[in-house]
């Protein structure tokens, strides 16, 4: 079995992160501006909770890149952000009407294509973690970074600082 290039696991890597998220109700990609790039890009959800520039993560995957680094991610930070992101989609869950399709006609395509449920949330620049995040979902409109939140409490959507739930 011939090796795969650092470009080559990566995007194999992005593309079975992004099927866990879609699959767990996230925005897989989104839109947003790099400051390396300089332009618009497309950035992608990555192993540790954090939407990534396609562009840049793939150059970085190169060996011979000049700014060659090593795009893994610790253990630690995909359990931390796998967690997080099933306790808030569970927690989702359990306050909304399960969904289903209303008419026959989209009840039958939705099992033909596997139509997941509608995304639990949105995409922001969080100014905790310095980044691109999952943003938790409202109903009224607000939203605030899914890793911050979990790393207190939500109780009913609000957020409770909580010294100890940090630790």
């Amino acid at each position: 079995m011939a090796k795969l290039s650092g470009l080559e696991s990566v995007i194999m890597e992005v593309s079975q992160i992004q099927r866990w998220f879609i699959h767990h109700r996230g925005v897989p990609m989104v839109r947003s501006d790099c400051g390396t790039c300089g332009s618009e890009r497309m950035y992608t959800i990555w192993t540790d909770g954090m939407y990534h520039c396609l562009q840049c993560l793939y150059r970085k995957s190169w060996p011979d890149a000049p700014e060659h680094l090593s795009v893994r991610t610790c253990t630690e930070k995909m359990k931390e952000f796998s967690s997080s992101w099933l306790a808030y989609r569970q927690r989702v869950e359990t306050f909304e009407e399960p969904w289903q399709p209303s008419r026959s006609a989209v009840i039958a395509l939705a099992r033909i294509s596997r139509v997941r449920p509608p995304p639990i949330c949105a995409v922001g620049d969080c100014p905790v973690c310095g980044g691109l995040r999952p943003f938790m979902r409202r109903e009224d409109g607000d939203a605030g970074c899914i890793v911050c939140l979990m790393r207190g409490r939500i109780v009913e959507f609000e957020i409770v600082h909580d010294e100890t739930a940090a630790a």
